[in-house]
């Protein structure tokens, strides 16, 4: 009977979430391409990353995460590329998109720059209705509405960025063909890295999500990088979760994050929090410059 409650509650409180925000995971707080597509061909070579997500752990039928993404800069050299596949399973609803990523990147001067992206990109859903337990065996009320929706969609984004702030401003969803939420999302971010010495930087950072006939919401962080090797944080997201983050470089160029979750929304009493992991790895050279490390 609990398992059965669980599981209505995730759906009550899945579906709104479905409908109105794009998908967050922490994974942005080590990788600013999941959020905004203008951060493509920032590092110069190739940056691969691969993250896992369970949110609401102990939570019956809890969303799940996963998903690769790749960007680097090509010839000439103010040409970003970038690819997002990412899945995402609720209950009875699975969610994939795939997502490219065009960017192109205009210099200030040595050391400020502002770059505009585009993102095309296809959406399927899929809802099985072969999980619910019907009291008639063979009823086709479930089982004859299981046709995927598919949609293309079109985000868009501007980054800038300096040697140790950077800001920017994305949409996940500019242009909609065939969707049923055709609600404008726009996402800001902005960080600033303070050298305290040679062997400890600070970084404050923001993200903003606003939706139309949907509360705004916000996270607050800091992270402090060691060594230009341990990365230490704490965020909070308004009226949801705590979030406390840890990143660890491995030989320069390989790096894991792993990232965890402490609700304090109204499902805090149902699950032990939401877990997730991240490897990365950087195909170019490592420098001593702020920017390439910490954003």
């Amino acid at each position: 009977m609990k398992r059965i409650i669980k599981t209505m509650l995730c759906l009550v409180y899945a579906l709104p979430f479905m409908a109105q925000h794009s998908t967050l995971t922490s994974n942005y707080l080590f990788n600013l391409f999941a959020i905004n597509s203008a951060y493509a061909g920032q590092r110069g070579a190739l940056d691969a990353t691969t993250f896992y997500r369970k949110q609401w752990a102990g939570f019956n039928g809890s969303p799940e995460t996963y998903g690769a993404m790749g960007h680097m800069e090509v010839k000439p050299k103010n040409f970003g590329v970038g690819m997002q596949v990412q899945q995402e399973k609720i209950a009875l609803f699975s969610d994939t998109k795939i997502s490219a990523a065009f960017a192109y990147k205009i210099k200030i001067d040595n050391t400020n720059s502002i770059s505009l992206a585009v993102s095309p990109g296809f959406r399927r859903t899929t809802t099985n209705w072969n999980k619910i337990i019907t009291s008639q065996t063979g009823d086709g009320t479930f089982t004859d509405l299981q046709q995927p929706k598919n949609s293309f969609l079109s985000g868009a984004g501007l980054f800038y960025a300096n040697e140790t702030f950077y800001a920017g401003l994305s949409t996940p969803d500019l242009v909609m063909l065939n969707a049923t939420n055709k609600q404008l999302e726009f996402d800001f971010m902005a960080g600033y890295v303070y050298k305290v010495n040679d062997n400890v930087s600070i970084k404050p950072s923001t993200l903003i999500r606003a939706l139309k006939n949907s509360p705004v919401q916000f996270d607050a962080s800091v992270t402090a990088y060691l060594n230009q090797v341990l990365g230490i944080g704490l965020s909070y997201r308004n009226r949801e979760s705590v979030i406390l983050f840890s990143e660890f470089l491995i030989k320069k160029q390989f790096k894991i994050g792993y990232a965890y979750d402490y609700n304090v929304g109204r499902l805090r009493k149902f699950n032990s929090g939401s877990h997730e992991i991240m490897l990365n790895y950087f195909f170019g050279k490592t420098t001593n410059a702020v920017s390439p490390r910490f954003f």
